[in-house]
């Protein structure tokens, strides 16, 4: 059985690891490759026998995720757009298969130490790629291979078409690197040095992508992280043996948040000084405007899967111009991720979605609490990489909700993947080793 258990978790690797190269792109072709795999690993899982977990699962969670699943999915194969509705159904369905995996299957700290070495490579290939993209060739583009080209702005993209995109997933892969270097107490040190240079690359890719509401999840992400650490940090401080190398983690990524900040306000702002203004939303609010006026139509269940590109074209006038940069062309997404679900899956869809976050925030924090007040302080070390997976996918999914007030991240296949695969990850932290271990009792001659 667990030669079994290890074929089903290489090919999720696999197929994770080819969907952060295929699967950046708004187009499902590409994102076959990964997503097959994903989906024998799933199959696999699901056949194969499983003991009874150690760790008691948030049933809530499972059952709301469940429920958003089935949702997305009528609308999908209802929506009278057939072919763009099976691309929102294909990304879903893998997201969901990524995110079961995640809470179900794969909670063990070796398997998550495995994707977390899966992120840090594809963290590290996007901020060399899109260095190189910055500073070279601009149009270099891993896509070329199947004729699709890469815009024409001059950022960091690595294997994304677009800057803002690749902020969205080092958002989403780079926080958690950070959570498990600030906070992974009991790992070894070459663990937590990758996951600090894992992070670094993630705030590089960042910084050089020239994308403001990337820049903002991923610092408004990067500052929950602090929060979260601080807090933790003075849990620890007030038991009987509180580590001080916390506090020492905890300076560190304080002074690095400014600094971070910095760099990336500069290239952001040297961007921007080229012709364009650094506070226009591109003309995104007749965008926004088509979309309610789309939800209007159907306000309860929404006008059906991705039918926003085509619904918005009767809500434009002559006037309207919303890419300031490129005429008239179709809008596509309405860059506003939850104006989109609202339009397309109705209020019903954006509840549902709204609903699954806060449960699983919720069971996420009452973790933490619990780790952090049932145990003492010599006994946490060994919980260092679920809390900082739980701190960190945390913060990623909170800085990815704030980039999708004017980005479409949600609809680019492996940022939608990440988001679940987090999810997953919140509905089972991994405190299982330290929830079931018998504490010894005091030694009554001491």
């Amino acid at each position: 059985m667990r030669i079994l258990e290890t074929i089903w978790l290489v090919c999720f690797l696999l197929g994770l690891l080819l969907l952060g190269v295929f699967g950046t792109w708004a187009e499902t072709a590409p994102f076959w490759y990964g997503a097959g795999l994903v989906a024998v690993s799933g199959t696999g899982a699901l056949l194969s026998r499983q003991g009874k977990p150690d760790e008691k699962m948030s049933p809530g969670c499972l059952i709301l995720m469940g429920v958003l699943g089935s949702y997305l999915a009528w609308r999908g194969l209802t929506s009278e757009v057939k072919w763009l509705a099976r691309q929102d159904l294909v990304f879903a369905a893998t997201a969901v298969v990524a995110y079961g995996l995640m809470a179900v299957r794969y909670t063990t700290p070796k398997a998550r130490l495995a994707v977390l070495g899966v992120l840090f490579l594809l963290v590290a290939g996007n901020a060399g790629l899109g260095l190189y993209q910055y500073f070279v060739k601009p149009a270099l583009s891993i896509f070329s291979l199947f004729g699709l080209r890469r815009s024409g702005e001059i950022s960091a993209g690595g294997f994304f078409e677009s800057g803002n995109h690749m902020a969205g997933f080092m958002t989403l892969a780079g926080l958690p690197l950070l959570g498990v270097a600030v906070l992974g107490q009991g790992l070894r040190g070459t663990v937590r040095a990758c996951a600090t240079i894992g992070f670094l690359l993630a705030a590089t890719g960042v910084a050089f992508s020239t994308s403001r509401g990337g820049a903002a999840g991923f610092f408004c992400g990067m500052g929950l992280m602090l929060i979260l650490a601080f807090i933790l940090w003075l849990a620890q401080r007030r038991g009987a043996q509180g580590n001080s190398r916390l506090g020492w983690w905890l300076a560190t990524l304080a002074i690095s948040f400014p600094v971070l900040l910095g760099v990336a306000g500069m290239n952001i702002r040297q961007f921007f000084s080229k012709g364009q203004e650094l506070t226009s939303l591109a003309n995104r609010f007749p965008l926004w405007d088509a979309a309610m006026a789309q939800w209007n139509m159907s306000p309860l269940i929404g006008t059906g899967a991705r039918s926003y590109e085509y619904m918005e074209r009767a809500f434009r006038t002559t006037e309207t111009k919303w890419m300031v940069w490129a005429g008239e062309v179709d809008a596509i997404f309405a860059h506003n991720d939850y104006l989109q679900c609202l339009a397309d899956y109705g209020l019903i869809g954006l509840v549902l979605v709204l609903l699954v976050v806060l449960f699983h925030f919720g069971r996420a924090f009452l973790s933490l609490y619990h780790n952090a007040t049932s145990l003492p302080a010599s006994h946490a070390a060994p919980s260092g990489l679920a809390t900082g997976l739980t701190c960190g996918a945390l913060a990623g999914i909170a800085g990815i909700m704030i980039q999708a007030v004017a980005e479409f991240n949600l609809h680019i296949g492996i940022n939608a993947v990440m988001a679940g695969l987090l999810l997953g990850i919140l509905a089972t932290p991994g405190f299982k080793v330290l929830e079931n271990r018998p504490l010894k009792s005091p030694d009554p001659a001491v």
